[in-house]
């Protein structure tokens, strides 16, 4: 892995697994390594995990068969279903609100067009 460009997220990240039916946080804070761009305008990057203890895995042979997770920004459409499913703090909303360049009338209409 290379480690001389790296990335401290200022906002959390979203992302899906493979049949994008669970979506989680990466949270702000979390450090990513550029590894490489690709013309089509995405890139690979990775990151260190510290783990203690032991988690169920099986092991990949032909690292063809390692497909990478996709991760997005969180858009205004996400809001309502993230604040719904995922444990959320406060903080981090904050930051994808502003990260989105969300007003405090954007806020007020999503939330006047919630609907339960």
């Amino acid at each position: 892995m290379k480690k001389d460009l790296a990335f401290k997220l200022s906002e959390p990240l979203l992302f899906a697994t493979q049949d994008g039916s669970q979506h989680y946080l990466l949270p702000a804070g979390a450090t990513l390594f550029f590894q490489k761009g690709y013309d089509e305008g995405h890139a690979i990057y990775t990151m260190e995990v510290v783990f203690k203890g032991k988690f169920e895995a099986e092991r990949i042979t032909d690292l063809q068969q390692a497909e990478p997770l996709w991760v997005y920004t969180i858009e205004d459409k996400d809001l309502k279903k993230l604040v719904q499913n995922y444990p959320i703090s406060k903080d981090d909303l904050v930051r994808i609100l502003k990260a989105r360049k969300m007003t405090r009338d954007d806020l007020a209409d999503i939330v006047r067009n919630w609907k339960d």
